[in-house]
């Protein structure tokens, strides 16, 4: 029998004692043994194919050389050699396996019976010479791939734009990429055999290439180095590179440059804490500074002081010069506070026209008050905004830690308390928190409380005023006024609680409910007289609350668009700047505007023709000096004008016989006061009317 039929007829045999060396092979723990018997198999057949077909004596010598010639397709050995260099194989596991082969069969070749084998010389010869044959082949595959592997995987890494490495356990660079070499600005063949980092960051950099090292896990990491006169970041990631014994003998690593990402990232987080306007801190991280501050003043036992900073006459410098200067303001006063102030300390832009400084370590508590005082004097010095120069003020409140409060919102809250106070006072001054702001704020929120129960209590009432036409004495109008029936404090007016209301968001759904209350009554009245009434909303702040609350707004002038009858708002001169588009909607609704408190501080007679105003109250305050000559005739100017353009002229607070004479003998046109009446519930004014009439 032939070699070659004895593998054909005993391959199965033969790969069994192959697939038990193969088991023995460290390349191949991982690997399904079907296949590596498949791949053995179709080598075999190659070889048993060989031994079939006839050579010459110079064929053979080449083959048992290894130099036997190769066929236009890859054979089944080259392909072999491929596949091993892919699955991971070394050389030497590669060279063991024809190794098996060949002792597999010629082991059962030689123990097959006598009528079996045969003498075999000239057999085992030829065999021998294609086992030969067949590992030239594989390993010039394996070599061809490996060359080419090699070839790609450097083509690959000269076009990456990141830098390529391995360095030593020491961080000595061993191989670099083109990327590197021109990251580093010098050839690669200067920096091979030296430290891979140098200079900051070299100790975090050899640290993790020995950690990847000992963890045999990737480390990450971040690298400072400078480039034609820049400072460029790179993150790198590093992983360990194992030997055949699998020990770590040197660690791979790639680099990215981050630069740009880096100065996006500082950017972002200065938008996000910083102002952008002032370049001072915002309200975010002072308030974590203030958080950190407060822990250290607990451990070190010495107080902080926190100032709250209002600028007062900001908004009407914004109004007249516009925002541009409004913003200039701004930074000027931020750099004046900011020179007040040491610089262990923290001033920030609170928000709007509010700033904030962080006093720490406070050894004399009187030093606050000075520092107080020359942040009030910077303010109060005149600021040059283009070619104007303006003057403002400030209001400052102080609130002390630990005395005032213990949180940063307590004090920060307890600040802002005497700052109002400091306001409410006459502004331009400082005040420190005091127990009665305390009680009074804590007064302020319980009364904020209950206000919010007052409508669906029913506790609110409108109380109406006559209007009277001075000439006739005839009523011809009636002003609506919210109170508010207090369980314990009683009968309140507007101005005790309407700000509140402001404050808390009630103000919108307050102002629709007298609207819609004043119109209800009106409409009685006019069925009662025979005649329509004007019905005027005192001391409304309707296009001020609109603007907090866009769903009453619109239901306001829609009520208002309906009304078959005369509806006059009062609007001040500051309402008025501030909310010109909804004055617009108002008059395009068929609303009357009455310009209120006209006549003194800011009244300017150009706000008299900003809007199409129907009416104009003269403020309270002019009416009670009547008797004297110089508010008597700025009365009568301001009538005169209001007159050319066609403007009515009301008084209010009139309380005598003698201020009514007065106003008639300047031609003022409608007048209200006590002296007429006051205000009424709608059935007490529905009697009032039934007298008049």
């Amino acid at each position: 029998m032939t070699l070659a039929r004895f593998i054909h007829e005993q391959i199965d045999a033969i790969l069994e004692d192959w697939v038990a060396f193969a088991r023995e092979v460290p390349s191949a723990h991982n690997f399904d043994l079907a296949v590596l018997r498949d791949h053995a198999a179709g080598i075999l057949a190659a070889i048993a194919a060989d031994l079939d077909h006839l050579q010459s004596d110079v064929q053979q010598e080449q083959k048992s050389k290894g130099l036997g010639p190769l066929g236009p397709v890859p054979s089944e050995a080259k392909i072999h050699g491929s596949n091993r260099l892919l699955d991971g194989f070394s050389v030497n596991d590669t060279v063991s396996e024809f190794r098996a082969l060949r002792a597999s069969v010629l082991r059962r070749w030689s123990a097959a019976p006598g009528d079996v084998a045969g003498p075999g010389c000239i057999e085992l010869t030829r065999f021998n010479e294609a086992v030969d044959q067949a590992l030239t082949e594989s390993l010039a595959g394996f070599s061809d791939d490996k060359a080419r592997s090699t070839r790609l995987f450097d083509a690959l890494l000269s076009v990456s734009p990141d830098l390529s490495f391995i360095v030593g356990l020491d961080g000595v660079l061993i191989y670099g990429n083109p990327a590197l070499a021109h990251a580093f600005g010098s050839p690669l063949s200067a920096l091979t055999g030296k430290p891979f980092a140098r200079g900051a960051g070299s100790a975090g950099f050899l640290r993790d290439v020995r950690l990847a090292a000992q963890t045999r896990a990737p480390a990450r990491g971040e690298l400072l180095r400078k480039h034609e006169g820049r400072d460029l970041v790179y993150e790198y990631l590093l992983a360990p590179v194992e030997d055949e014994q699998g020990g770590v003998e040197a660690v791979a690593g790639s680099a990215r440059d981050i630069t740009e990402r880096k100065a996006a990232e500082d950017k972002n987080r200065i938008s996000a804490h910083y102002d952008n306007l002032t370049a001072l801190p915002n309200r975010y991280l002072f308030g974590d500074r203030l958080d950190q501050e407060i822990k250290r003043a607990g451990r070190i036992g010495l107080p902080l002081a926190l100032l709250f900073i209002d600028l007062d006459g900001f908004k009407q410098v914004n109004d007249d010069l516009g925002h541009e200067a409004g913003d200039d303001l701004l930074r000027q006063s931020a750099q004046r506070i900011g020179r007040c102030v040491r610089g262990t300390d923290t001033v920030a832009r609170y928000g709007g026209d509010e700033f904030t400084a962080l006093l720490t370590d406070i050894t004399n508590l009187p030093h606050v008050d000075i520092l107080a005082q020359n942040i009030l004097d910077e303010l109060a010095r005149p600021f040059t905004l283009g070619t104007r120069s303006v003057t403002i003020s400030g209001s400052i409140g102080i609130a002390l830690y630990p005395r005032d409060a213990i949180t940063a919102e307590e004090l920060v809250r307890h600040a802002d308390k005497a700052m109002y106070a400091v306001k409410h006072d006459g502004r331009s001054s400082f005040a420190f928190f005091t127990p009665e702001m305390r009680a009074a704020a804590n007064g302020r929120m319980k009364l904020i409380a209950e206000l919010r129960q007052a409508m669906p209590l029913g506790q609110l009432r409108v109380y109406y005023q006559p209007i009277v036409e001075l000439t006739h004495g005839l009523i011809i109008g009636a002003e609506a006024q919210v109170r508010w029936q207090h369980p314990v404090l009683g009968l309140l007016a507007a101005e005790q609680f309407f700000g509140l209301a402001e404050e808390a968001g009630l103000a919108g759904p307050i102002d629709e409910w007298v609207l819609a209350d004043a119109l209800a009554r009106a409409q009685e009245w006019r069925a009662q007289r025979g005649t329509q009434l004007l019905v005027s909303i005192n001391k409304s702040r309707v296009a001020g609350s609109g603007l907090a609350d866009g769903a009453h707004w619109e239901a306001i002038l829609a009520t208002l668009a309906r009304a078959p009858f005369p509806v006059a708002l009062e609007i001040t001169e500051a309402a008025l700047l501030d909310t010109r588009s909804m004055v617009g909607q108002l008059t395009a609704a068929g609303v009357q505007l009455c310009l209120d408190d006209f006549g003194t501080g800011r009244s300017s007679m150009s706000s008299l023709t900003m809007v199409p105003l129907t009416g104009l109250k003269i403020d309270p305050s002019l009416v009670h000096r009547l008797d004297q000559e110089a508010p008597r005739a700025l009365a009568a100017g301001i009538i005169v004008a209001a007159h050319g353009l066609g403007v009515k002229v009301i008084a209010e607070c009139v309380e005598s016989a003698g201020q009514a004479e007065q106003l008639r003998s300047i031609s003022c046109d409608y007048a209200q006061g006590f002296y007429f009446s006051e205000a009424l519930a709608s059935a007490k004014f529905a009697e009032l009317l039934k007298r008049s009439a």
